[in-house]
């Protein structure tokens, strides 16, 4: 189920604090995060680390405009510390 694919029930530790779908995507990407107090920021880097898009997160599900980019790989990174990392592949 959704809760057991974000955590790791021999360590009983969130591996993530959000989730992308789909993946790979084409126009649009879903951020949903697994908890959410406060709008958070996020950046959008491509494979080299050239941020490509920034804002914040507004709710617990988030709709993010990947249009403009080129096909390839992304990583989106949420919070202050940008410790929460997710990959993602445009078509």
């Amino acid at each position: 189920d959704y809760l057991s694919t974000l955590y790791n029930t021999s360590l009983s530790q969130p591996v993530s604090a959000f989730v992308i779908y789909p993946n790979p995507a084409n126009e649009f990407i879903r951020v949903q995060a697994v908890e959410y107090s406060e709008p958070d920021s996020y950046i959008v880097t491509d494979f080299s680390g050239r941020i490509v898009l920034k804002s914040k997160l507004r709710s617990q599900n988030n709709l993010i405009d990947i249009r403009l980019l080129k096909a390839g790989i992304y990583f989106v990174k949420i919070g202050e510390n940008r410790k929460n990392m997710m990959q993602f592949i445009k078509n």
